[in-house]
């Protein structure tokens, strides 16, 4: 758990205007223009969310945000560059076979593109954690920090429209 606390900064001491260096954390997403709709309906969602949570039992990174979106996602992940990305590339690969099996539409996914970015110091890191946490509203979607089914804590669907 230090070398956690020390590859993101935590427990340095802050000075200002100074940026402190941050490891092993990446800004993974898909090409939102790619596809008009990833997940279709509620149940779409909610086995989006299983499948994280699956997933990230399977390799060896820590989830610091995410969003679902209805036609790409994100995540900001600790770990080993090849890790996260495997964790990625069988997430898509996963969600393109729920897809297959649910609506027949086979190899769907096949040219989504999945875009990485190192992030390196704490500043953008919590620069991309907001974006992230942000994106759903920004998109007129509505989120809760509540607890709910098909939530996770540190994540949001982006499913619900904003009331009104």
């Amino acid at each position: 758990m230090k070398t956690v606390l020390t590859d993101l900064a935590i427990g340095l001491p802050f000075i200002k205007g100074q940026n402190l260096p941050v490891k092993n954390c990446w800004h993974f997403s898909t090409d939102g223009t790619v596809q008009d709709v990833l997940f279709r309906d509620e149940e779409d969602f909610v086995a989006a969310m299983n499948r994280i949570y699956l997933l990230a039992q399977k390799y060896d990174i820590l989830i610091l945000a995410f969003c679902l979106m209805d036609n790409h996602i994100h995540f900001i992940l600790y770990g080993a560059f090849d890790e996260a990305n495997r964790f990625m590339h069988e997430y898509v690969r996963q969600t393109s076979m729920s897809i297959a099996r649910k609506y027949n539409l086979n190899k769907n996914l096949r040219n989504l593109e999945i875009h990485h970015q190192d992030i390196t110091d704490d500043a953008y890191l919590k620069t991309a954690i907001c974006y992230v946490i942000k994106n759903p509203p920004v998109a007129g979607r509505f989120t809760s920090a509540l607890p709910n089914p098909g939530r996770h804590p540190g994540g949001t669907t982006g499913r619900e429209r904003w009331p009104g």
